[in-house]
C-alpha cells in the first residue's frame, strides 16, 4: 500500500483515445474462471484485438461478484449467475469501436455455457479521480510491497504519479500458457488526464484476459476494508 497526499491541481481536459463497448448478454450461468474461454470466443469474431496493445476484454461479473474485491476463488465450483443487467465489456481504440458490431447477435460457448450477445453501446471513459482494476498481473508472484513498487514504476513510465495505491486480494487466472498470479489494485488521487491515461494504457500484460484494465471507482472505504482482509 502507498498513500501520499498530493497538492491540489486543476483538472486537465483530455480526450480519451479508448472507449468501452458494452454488449447485452443473455444466458443463465458462466464459470467463475471464464477469462481464457471468453478470450478464445471473442477472438474468433474480432481477431484484430490481438494487434491492439491497449485493447482488452473485461471479465464478466454477475450479482455474486460484488464490487470485484470479493469473488469466488479459482478453486470454487461456483458458477456466476447472469442477470438482465449483465454486460460483456470490451475496451478498444476509439477508431475501431464501430468494428465491434461484428460481435452483436453471436452465440459464445464459454466452457460449455452458452451466452448470446445482443446490441452494443459505447461507454466513454470517465476521468474519475479513483480507478481500480480487479486484476493486475503480478509477474513475479511476490509480496505486496514489491508489487506496489513495480506498479509505481509502470505509472512513472506513463508520467502518472503513484500517490495512492491500494492492493486487494491475490487471484489465480488460467491462461493458455500457465496460471497467472494477479492482484486487485486501486489507484486514487488522480487528475483527469492521469486517470484517462491509466485507463487507456492500462498496467501489465494480458488485457484480453481481463488484466490491467482500470474502471472508475466512487468509494474508497469498502475497498480499503476488503484489501485489508487478505
Amino acid at each position: 500500500m502507498r498513500w501520499e497526499e498530493a497538492s491540489s491541481d486543476k483538472a486537465v481536459a483530455y480526450a480519451a483515445d479508448a472507449v468501452d463497448v458494452a454488449f447485452h448478454l443473455s444466458g443463465r450461468w458462466l464459470p467463475v474462471d471464464h477469462a481464457r474461454a471468453l478470450r478464445a470466443e471473442v477472438l474468433k469474431i474480432l481477431p484484430w484485438l490481438v494487434d491492439e496493445p491497449a485493447a482488452g476484454i473485461h471479465s464478466i461479473h454477475g450479482a455474486a461478484s460484488g464490487n470485484g474485491w470479493e469473488r469466488p476463488g479459482r478453486e470454487s465450483a461456483e458458477m456466476l449467475p447472469l442477470s438482465r443487467r449483465t454486460r460483456l465489456l470490451l475496451r478498444v481504440p476509439v477508431g475501431r469501436a464501430e468494428e465491434t458490431t461484428a460481435l452483436c447477435g453471436r452465440r459464445l460457448d464459454i466452457d460449455g455455457c452458452e451466452v448470446v450477445t445482443g446490441t452494443r453501446q459505447p461507454r466513454p471513459l470517465s476521468p474519475a479521480g479513483t480507478v481500480f482494476a480487479r486484476y493486475v498481473v503480478d509477474e513475479e508472484d511476490g509480496d505486496e510491497e514489491r508489487f506496489v513498487e513495480r506498479v509505481a514504476s509502470a505509472l512513472e513510465a506513463l508520467s502518472v504519479p503513484a500517490r495512492k495505491l491500494l492492493c486487494g486480494r491475490s487471484h489465480r487466472i488460467e491462461s493458455a500458457r500457465t496460471v497467472l498470479c494477479a492482484r486487485s489494485l486501486l489507484i486514487a488521487d488522480l487528475g483527469a488526464e492521469e486517470s484517462l491515461t491509466v485507463q487507456c494504457r492500462g498496467i501489465g500484460p494480458d488485457r484480453l484476459l481481463g488484466c490491467g484494465l482500470f474502471v472508475p471507482h466512487k468509494d474508497i472505504g469498502p475497498v480499503r476494508r476488503a484489501a485489508g482482509d487478505g
